[in-house]
């Protein structure tokens, strides 16, 4: 049960995209995690170098925090296109837009829906 107006060839895009996200975001992570252990070797530096490292190791968490929540969201969206349930909206079921999907395509809500969403936790 894939998308209803979405074609092999738009799902194969999608997909090429979806990899290719995530083999972005694997090597961003990579790096951060090279930059953490750089950033961990403390030896021979003063109080203000090591202060400086804790705010970089504390910027580098939240980075890399992100980076690992957006690869759970390319693992779900390539799970859900494998089990054929790719492009339908996790709320009220209905095709997600292509255009949606292009700009994000680990997208699990139509605009619709994510509009609402968004309206009800402002209130």
């Amino acid at each position: 049960m894939k998308g209803r107006d979405m074609t092999e060839s738009f799902l194969e895009e999608m997909r090429v995209q979806l990899d290719s996200r995530k083999k972005d975001v694997v090597e961003l992570l990579a790096s951060e995690f090279n930059a953490f252990q750089a950033t961990n070797s403390n030896k021979g530096r003063d109080l203000v170098d090591l202060a400086s490292n804790d705010f970089d190791k504390q910027i580098l968490d939240v980075s890399s925090a992100l980076e690992v929540k957006t690869l759970n969201k390319i693992n779900a969206a390539i799970t859900r296109m494998k089990n054929g349930h790719y492009g339908i909206c996790a709320q009220c079921g209905h095709t997600i837009a292509q255009d949606r999907l292009k700009a994000m395509p680990y997208a699990v809500l139509c605009v619709k829906c994510k509009t609402q969403r968004e309206r009800f936790i402002k209130d």
